[in-house]
C-alpha cells in the first residue's frame, strides 16, 4: 500500500512541475527539476511530507496563481474619464439659449392696449336748431309723405236729410291733334246711358303721338266728374263718355273719356252721419291707434342714416264726401296723409356737439359721437308748422339727455406709439383728451419698447 501511495505522489509532483514549467508567466529555478521522481527502493516516502524545496516552489506558484485569479475576478472601480470639451459644450448651450430668446422675442413680439374711452353726460333744454335744404347748411333734412286709407267700424247715432251728387273718375283721351286740348271746369260729359256729368277742374289733355307703324297713341289725363243731379240714380258703372260741347264736330269722336272708377255717392233723403264728437275722435292726435299703426309703417321705411321724431310728424285725414250711411252701424272709410321731417343723423350729432362743446379742437371734435339720439324730444318752434314737399327750412327745439362718447382714432394711436418706450406710454395716454384710462400688456414682458410694426400693436377700446 505504501508503494501505491508513493507512485501517486510521484505522478502528482510530475504534473505540477509540468504545469509550472508551461506557465510562461512564472519563473522557476532549475532546482525544481528535483521534482522529478528519483526514489530508491529502500527509501520510504510519506504522503504528507514532500521535499521542502519542491514544496516551496509549489507554494510559491499557488500563491502566484491565486493572486492572478483574485485580480482578474474582483470587480474593479473604473475611474471616471475626464470630460473632453465640457466648456465648449456649455458655450454652445448658452449661444442656443441666447439665439432662441432673441428669436422668440421677435416672433412673439406683441403689444395689447386696453383703452377706456372718455364719456360725458350732458342735457339739452329746449335748445333751438335750424335744419335747411340750403347747400351750405350744417344740418339738412328730407320730407317723407305716406298716404293710405283705413276702415273703422262705428255706431252712428245722428241722422240727416241730404241731397248729394254721385262722383267718379274718368280718363280723357285726345286722338284729335298732336297739340294739347284744354277743357274748362264744368264742361259737360254724357255717358252711354244719356246721364250728364261735369268736370270738377280745368284740364289739359296732351296731344297724341305716333308709334313706329304710325299708329296714333292718344294723349291722356285723369279727372274727377260729378253727376249733374243728386240722388242714387247716377250711381253706377258707365264705361264711355262724350264731350257734349263737341257734338256735331270732328272732335266729338276724337276727344272722349273712359271710366276709371265707378260713379257712386249719390244720395237723397234720411241717412246716418258722423256726429261732431265722432269727427273729433277721428283726428290723428286723438285717434292714437291709427297714428301708432302709421308710425310702425313709417319706421320700417325710414332711409338708412336718417332719424325722425314723433314731434316731427304732421298727420291729417279725410272722410271724403260719402260720409253718410243707410244703417247705424257702418264702416267709415278714412283717407290719411302723414308727413314727417327726417334729419340726417351724422349732421344732427355734429350740431349738437358743437352746441355743447364749442371750444374743443377740430381733431377732438371728429372723435366724439352721441350714443343714442332717439332719447331726445323734438318740437317745432311753430306749433302750427305745416309739412309738405315745398318746405325749405325747419326751426325746432330739442330737449333731453345727450350721452357723449369719445372714439379715439385707433390707426393714429398705433402710428404714434410704434417703437415708443413702454415707460412713456402712460404719459402719452394722459395727454390725450379722449382717453379716460389705458392699460398696456407686452409680449415678451421683458421688452422695453413697443413693436415698431403697427400690425403687432392691438388697440381695444372698451
Amino acid at each position: 500500500m505504501n508503494r501505491r501511495i508513493m507512485e501517486d505522489i510521484k505522478l502528482e509532483n510530475g504534473r505540477i512541475h509540468k504545469i509550472i514549467k508551461n506557465d510562461h508567466n512564472f519563473n522557476i529555478d532549475d532546482d525544481a527539476d528535483d521534482l522529478k521522481d528519483k526514489p530508491s527502493s529502500n527509501q520510504e516516502v510519506h504522503m504528507s511530507e514532500p521535499e521542502p524545496k519542491i514544496q516551496d516552489k509549489v507554494d510559491e506558484y499557488i500563491k502566484y496563481r491565486y493572486s492572478k485569479k483574485t485580480l482578474s475576478s474582483t470587480p474593479q472601480i473604473k475611474k471616471p474619464k475626464k470630460p473632453v470639451g465640457r466648456s465648449i459644450f456649455f458655450f454652445f448651450i448658452i449661444i442656443i439659449v441666447i439665439v432662441g430668446t432673441y428669436w422668440a422675442s421677435i416672433y412673439f413680439e406683441k403689444a395689447t392696449i386696453l383703452i377706456k374711452a372718455k364719456e360725458q353726460l350732458s342735457t339739452l333744454t329746449n335748445k333751438q336748431f335750424v335744419a335747411s335744404k340750403a347747400k351750405d347748411s350744417d344740418l339738412g333734412f328730407e320730407i317723407m309723405i305716406m298716404s293710405g286709407d283705413q276702415t273703422k267700424t262705428m255706431t252712428l247715432t245722428e241722422t240727416d236729410n241730404i241731397s248729394v251728387k254721385a262722383s267718379g273718375q274718368v280718363t280723357l283721351l285726345n286722338e284729335f291733334s298732336k297739340t294739347n286740348q284744354n277743357l274748362l271746369v264744368g264742361t259737360f260729359l254724357s255717358d252711354n246711358n244719356g246721364k250728364t256729368y261735369r268736370l270738377n277742374n280745368n284740364v289739359k289733355i296732351p296731344g297724341f303721338t305716333l308709334d313706329k307703324e304710325n299708329k296714333i297713341i292718344p294723349g291722356s289725363v285723369d279727372v274727377t266728374i260729378t253727376a249733374f243731379l243728386p240722388g242714387e240714380a247716377y250711381n253706377g258703372t258707365p264705361k264711355d263718355f262724350q264731350i257734349v260741347g263737341f257734338k256735331g264736330t270732328a272732335k266729338y269722336t276724337k276727344i272722349y273719356a273712359k271710366a276709371k272708377s265707378i260713379v257712386s255717392g249719390g244720395r237723397t233723403g234720411l241717412v246716418y252721419v258722423l256726429s261732431e264728437d265722432q269727427k273729433a275722435k277721428m283726428d290723428g292726435r286723438s285717434d292714437s291707434l291709427i297714428l301708432e299703426d302709421l308710425q310702425k309703417k313709417l319706421s320700417a321705411e325710414v332711409p338708412e342714416g336718417y332719424i325722425y321724431y314723433p314731434g316731427a310728424i304732421s298727420y291729417n285725414y279725410n272722410l271724403g264726401e260719402n260720409n253718410y250711411f243707410e244703417k247705424p252701424i257702418a264702416d267709415v272709410h278714412i283717407a290719411y296723409n302723414l308727413s314727417v321731417v327726417l334729419l340726417k343723423k351724422d349732421e344732427l350729432s355734429k350740431v349738437i356737439i358743437k352746441n355743447l362743446l364749442p371750444k374743443i379742437s377740430s381733431g377732438e371734435f371728429e372723435e366724439i359721437k352721441i350714443t343714442d339720439l332717439s332719447k331726445l324730444n323734438f318740437s317745432f318752434v311753430n306749433n302750427n308748422q305745416f309739412i309738405n314737399k315745398e318746405l325749405e327750412s325747419v326751426i325746432f327745439n330739442l330737449t333731453g339727455p345727450v350721452d357723449l362718447l369719445w372714439n379715439p382714432n385707433i390707426n393714429e394711436i398705433k402710428n404714434k406709439i410704434a417703437g415708443t418706450p413702454k415707460n412713456n406710454i402712460t404719459d402719452f395716454f394722459n395727454s390725450m383728451s379722449g382717453i379716460a384710462k389705458a392699460e398696456l400688456k407686452m409680449l415678451p414682458p421683458w421688452k422695453s419698447n413697443l413693436p415698431t410694426d403697427i400690425h403687432r400693436i392691438n388697440v381695444i377700446i372698451r
